[in-house]
């Protein structure tokens, strides 16, 4: 973001926080947005990882305690699917807020005005 936008909002009258509430932010949200869903899948993702390096169960991420549903003798579909739901309703919830700042993101450049 050139720093041209955020001089020529101060000279309009706009004070530093002012500008980068007003100018700058909104142009970095989209971004932002975008780089958290990033993170946040990849934090969310990262199965492999942690299943090595964690030896103890109290200590498990939640992508690794849902395979302790499966054992030697079968799995537990019922309560693997209710953790799951229950696991996966932060990342659906987040991403509800979210959606408004990417369809912006998507369409801000679109059009000029």
């Amino acid at each position: 973001i050139p720093v041209e936008l955020e001089e020529s909002a101060m000279v309009d009258g706009c004070t530093r926080f002012q500008a980068f509430r007003k100018v700058i932010f909104p142009l970095l949200a989209p971004g932002l947005a975008a780089a958290s869903i990033f993170a946040l899948v990849n934090a969310w993702n990262e199965y492999l990882f942690a299943y090595i390096l964690i030896n103890d169960n109290s200590k498990y991420t939640l992508n690794v305690w849902l395979m302790t549903f499966t054992t030697e003798r079968g799995t537990d579909y019922g309560a693997l699917m209710a953790a799951s739901t229950m696991i996966a309703l932060p990342v659906v919830i987040f991403f509800m807020i979210i959606q408004k700042k990417m369809a912006a993101g998507l369409t801000s450049g679109a059009v000029k005005g």
